[in-house]
């Protein structure tokens, strides 16, 4: 369990990194935010994660309060 503003995330690690579905989790065991994370193949070779699509966020309670669209790490649009 980690320390600190997180209770845990919650993903397949590849090479030390998340891909895939991720969440985070508040303390208190709400969602604080979901999505999906991507590889991106970069120049030298080495592999990059990035957001990718839909990522929701949510208050303390649950209620989700964002959502941001990405588009292989790059930003797209944000709700609020």
């Amino acid at each position: 369990m980690a320390k600190g503003k997180w209770l845990y995330s919650e993903g397949i690690m590849v090479q030390d990194a998340f891909a895939g579905p991720f969440m985070y989790y508040f303390r208190n065991g709400k969602v604080k935010q979901k999505g999906q994370m991507i590889p991106v193949n970069l120049p030298d070779g080495s592999t990059n994660y990035v957001a990718d699509g839909v990522w929701i966020f949510y208050n303390r309670k649950g209620k989700e309060i964002r959502k941001i669209t990405y588009s292989s790490g790059v930003l797209i649009s944000e709700t609020q």
